[in-house]
């Protein structure tokens, strides 16, 4: 007996030393900076960290010149506070004054994502999922599905492109699900065999079969009243083909950046419109009820998927109807007019609906408003607006924030409007991928605050003022289109009463200017599900800064974080 326990032990230290370890980043310098190589036979990783006595702490670091994670531990101290020097920046966490939940971080699984993925070797793919899901990865816990297709797919096609069939009778999934989708082909399978938590999976129809909407045509249009029994259908249906194949949402939000066509005047390319009186009766009298009747009635609804500076108009129309309201999840906000607007928006939406959440489905790097080249291998600076925005809008009542495209090819695609950045770019003639340094940027916040874990106050020192982006979002308001939004009729009946969105010329308002960090350094902090509590420092400055954080629960850290750097602070309270 006792040599089977010896095996035993054996066995389950071995498990643990293949599973939970720290491989260091394979740099390569880029153009614009390091990336970390993966391929079929090597990739960092970066394991959950196992429990330090009340006295320790883990420190995580990524900075320009430190690509992926570098760990070390410290030990906490005790000063008083008059023995502070005056040149430290000091951050008062205090676990008593505890605040939103955190419900995930996690990226898209597009049909470019797909594509790009399964150009790899299984060996490397492995990898690559196993570097965003699994223990030894960021552990994202969330994710973000097109239902359809996004315009990161090859072509247009929805799942139903038979002209009148609202019975739905050819309603079929496309060979995108099973040859591309990784929530369908067995990356997904991969996904959960690796993951420790449940995919909360958030599922966006970016547009309608074209015969439902006004312009019969695949750009931005209004959905046809007589088809909101149909649409609505048409969700339960792609519910029910995917709950075959073993996979199951959390949120719907029914439509991809509905409003910001009308702002712009032009129409997407891959895009419907509304607005939220449509929205509101289509979930009270169609969606709602036939997710009720079906075999998915936890599912939850998210309106907008856009801009948060929608958020409010649309939060205070479809407050109108309690009912409606009740099926609410909150509003899902995409990041692009973030540097154009004040954090304080999302003060405005939790205060006055504090019980819904907050949920940041997209965010990705583009020309038109960060400028560059479509890909750009190694850059820093985009993973620090990363960074900086999460870190930004988590202190702001955010719950939930997803990346755009998990991976994309070296031309940032493919695509049909607009190729992008990515986290993880594919080069399937070498048959690596690249680490950017936007995936640790998303990591330290994915891989050290768990689902479920809550943010806590923390107070600083400095005095913080944001005048950059407080002119941003000046330039903005004084726009012509924006006052035209402001302006629009509050108790509209229909949308198929209303102008489309374009195709008229872009509009003509000021450009969008260069987006340029403050240089300051900010704090988040949370008191993590696991008992752990995380405190990331990001410094935006061009030299060290000598930082305290003083957890008024066990001690000070006291240490120098280096310029241009993101620092994660692991540690165990009680």
């Amino acid at each position: 007996m006792e040599k089977i326990w010896f095996m035993f032990v054996f066995i389950y230290l071995k498990i643990e030393d293949v599973t939970c370890q720290d491989i260091p980043c394979a740099a390569r310098q880029m153009e614009f900076g390091s990336v970390c190589v993966c391929n079929s036979t090597y990739c960092d990783t970066v394991a959950r960290p196992p429990p330090l006595g009340r006295d320790q702490y883990y420190q995580y670091t990524t900075s320009q010149d430190s690509p992926g994670f570098t760990k070390t531990t410290g030990y906490f101290s005790n000063v008083t506070n008059g023995e502070y020097d005056n040149n430290t920046v000091l951050f008062t966490v205090n676990a008593n004054i505890v605040h939103q939940e955190i419900i995930g971080f996690g990226g898209s699984f597009t049909d470019s994502a797909g594509i790009a993925v399964n150009s790899l070797s299984d060996e490397a793919k492995e990898r690559l999922i196993e570097s965003y899901f699994g223990i030894n990865g960021v552990e994202y816990s969330a994710a973000r599905v097109p239902i359809g297709c996004s315009d990161f797919s090859t072509h247009f096609y929805t799942y139903d492109d038979i002209p009148d069939d609202d019975q739905l009778s050819h309603f079929s999934l496309s060979s995108e699900d099973f040859k591309y989708k990784v929530t369908i082909i067995p990356l997904i399978q991969m996904a959960q065999n690796v993951s420790q938590h449940n995919l909360k999976l958030v599922g966006c129809a970016f547009t309608s079969p074209s015969w439902m909407k006004t312009n019969n045509g695949t750009p931005s249009g209004y959905i046809l009243s007589r088809y909101f029994d149909a649409w609505a259908r048409y969700h339960v249906k792609f519910l029910d083909a995917y709950a075959e194949n073993g996979i199951k949402f959390w949120v719907l939000t029914g439509g991809n950046e509905v409003t910001f066509p009308f702002v712009i005047q032009a129409p997407l390319v891959v895009n419907m419109v509304a607005w939220p009186q449509d929205h509101r009766r289509w979930l009270k009298y169609y969606l709602g009820p036939q997710l009720q009747a079906s075999n998915h009635s936890h599912i939850k609804f998210a309106f907008m998927d856009d801009m948060r500076v929608f958020a409010k108009y649309w939060m205070d129309r479809f407050a109108l109807d309690p009912e409606v309201f009740e099926m609410v999840e909150g509003p899902a906000l995409h990041w692009y007019w973030d540097w154009l607007t004040s954090d304080s928006l999302l003060d405005v939406i939790h205060d006055k609906f504090p019980d819904k959440h907050i949920l940041y489905t997209e965010s990705s790097i583009n020309v038109i408003l960060f400028g560059g080249q479509p890909v750009e291998l190694g850059s820093w600076q985009r993973g620090t607006f990363y960074i900086y925005n999460i870190i930004q809008n988590i202190n702001h009542w955010t719950n939930l924030y997803l990346d755009w495209n998990l991976a994309l090819d070296t031309a940032g695609g493919p695509f049909q409007e607009l190729p992008i950045d990515a986290a993880i770019i594919v080069n399937k003639t070498s048959g690596e991928f690249y680490k950017n340094p936007m995936f640790y940027a998303l990591g330290h916040f994915s891989k050290f605050i768990p689902p479920g874990s809550k943010r806590i106050d923390v107070q600083s020192n400095q005095n913080i003022t944001l005048d950059s982006n407080e002119q941003l979002r000046d330039k903005l308001a004084s726009s012509r289109l924006f006052h035209n939004f402001g302006s629009l009729p509050a108790g509209q009946a229909s949308q198929e009463g209303l102008p489309t969105a374009g195709p008229s010329a872009l509009p003509t308002f000021p450009p969008t200017p260069e987006i340029v960090l403050p240089k300051t350094v900010i704090c988040l902090a949370t008191a993590n599900s696991d008992n752990s509590s995380t405190v990331i420092v990001f410094n935006s400055k061009d030299e060290p800064v000598n930082v305290t954080v003083v957890d008024t629960v066990v001690g000070n850290i006291s240490t120098t974080v280096a310029a241009q750097s993101i620092n994660t602070f692991v540690y165990w309270p009680k």
